[in-house]
């Protein structure tokens, strides 16, 4: 028994939309691996060649290991001005470096001069932290900062931004938020 005439060129049209729609869900399959060009990679060196691998994924990070609140502190050893305070920071090392991993970035520093600079800075300063710089690409850029002073980023132990500050900050306005990660991190 034959379809009545109305109805064949309804059929024709379902069955290729049916082969359209397929075709079009076989061809948008997609690896969903993230792109290192959608997520910039940032290799940070240390004086004593330790280095770590930094992905920065919007406003979060993944460091491989890393499984506590980080501070990270851009100093840009040529600008004078940006140490007034730089004691205050110290203190905040002492008292939180093992709850809290300091990561004291010298900003503007080449791979020729690091050495020296930072040397200078720990001597100059009695500072305790260990101090990095960043191969290749600008670390500070990802935070879309031109800077000529300090920079400060906080994140929490999942490696979500919690703050940002720039120039000269009380130390209490940072040491607020430091207590405020770590109550956190104790009611989970």
């Amino acid at each position: 028994m034959n379809p009545p005439l109305g109805i064949m060129p309804f059929m024709n049209a379902k069955i290729l939309l049916y082969f359209l729609l397929c075709f079009f869900l076989i061809g948008c399959k997609q690896n969903h691996t993230p792109s290192k060009a959608l997520y910039p990679q940032f290799t940070l060196s240390s004086l004593d060649g330790k280095e770590i691998l930094i992905t920065k994924v919007k406003n979060r990070l993944q460091i491989a290991n890393q499984h506590k609140p980080i501070l990270f502190l851009f100093i840009q050893p040529s600008c004078t001005q940006c140490f007034r305070g730089i004691e205050h920071l110290n203190r905040l090392y002492e008292d939180y470096k093992d709850k809290i991993t300091f990561l004291a970035i010298l900003s503007d520093s080449k791979e020729e001069n690091f050495k020296s600079e930072a040397e200078t800075l720990r001597q100059n300063y009695a500072l305790g932290f260990e101090f990095y710089y960043c191969k290749g690409e600008d670390f500070l850029q990802t935070f879309e900062r031109q800077t000529s002073t300090n920079f400060i980023a906080l994140y929490d132990k999942s490696l979500h931004l919690v703050a940002e500050y720039e120039g000269l900050v009380p130390e209490e306005m940072i040491e607020l938020n430091l207590n405020q990660i770590l109550k956190q991190m104790e009611e989970k």
